[in-house]
């Protein structure tokens, strides 16, 4: 009774449970391999983006990725990409990479190291209106402008700029020989002011001359407007 027992119910049971088991077993299998290994976060663009766009959080989000398809060159915080800028359009939902964006100490375009409300505008320099060649991209200067007697009724100098960012700097090809020193020359530099200053700049530049003074690493003092002319000499 007892054998016929164990044939009839309890082996047929084991055997059910192990067929089950085994079923179970590779259902997980397969579903492991369905899943990926893990997910990485990357950064698209919330919206479409033209060109030269500051990214600001609002205008990115993520999306996950399976490790396997993540590229080195993708921007994976939101944090790296905030603050820097498009120099590309960028689709709604694109993946944003590195070489996509520009911060303002990469060496890019112009466009991207002009502040916000600024405005590049060169002037033309030579030694002598321009501190002898000595100016360089980062340094501060001010702008003192004379104007003939034909323009003003007298000659007159002005101190009309100041603490005024050198954005760029063109030198000439020439190498003067000196004793003691080479000195490479410019032809112009390229500052970042208002539009007013800019509009300045210009009526100076056809009606007048500029000349340079440089100021000190550290010093914004501002003076005011300055103001020489030729009845202080008479």
């Amino acid at each position: 009774m007892r054998a016929r027992f164990l044939r009839l119910v309890v082996l047929p049971l084991l055997a059910a449970l192990a067929a089950s088991f085994g079923a179970y077993s590779y259902l997980s299998t397969l579903e492991s391999k369905k899943k990926p290994a893990g997910l990485q976060p990357v950064v698209v663009a919330a919206k479409q983006l033209p060109p030269r766009t500051v990214l600001t959080r609002e205008m990115l989000s993520t999306k996950e990725l399976p490790l396997e398809f993540v590229d080195g060159a993708m921007i994976t915080s939101l944090d790296d990409a905030s603050g820097k800028t498009t120099t590309v359009p960028l689709a709604q939902g694109e993946i944003i990479y590195r070489n996509k964006l520009a911060s303002k100490d990469q060496k890019t375009a112009l466009a991207y190291h002009v502040p916000v409300g600024k405005r590049a505008v060169t002037i033309a320099v030579n030694e002598v209106s321009g501190v002898a060649g000595l100016v360089e991209a980062g340094d501060r200067v001010d702008l003192i402008l004379t104007l003939s007697r034909e323009v003003v009724g007298k000659e007159t100098s002005r101190l009309v700029l100041e603490d005024v960012p050198v954005l760029a700097v063109v030198q000439s090809m020439e190498v003067r020989q000196e004793p003691g020193r080479d000195l490479k020359g410019y032809t112009s530099l390229t500052l970042a002011v208002s539009p007013d200053q800019a509009v300045l700049i210009g009526f100076g530049e056809k009606y007048g001359a500029f000349k340079l003074a440089l100021r000190a690493p550290g010093d914004n003092a501002v003076k005011g407007e300055l103001q020489v002319s030729s009845d202080r000499f008479r």
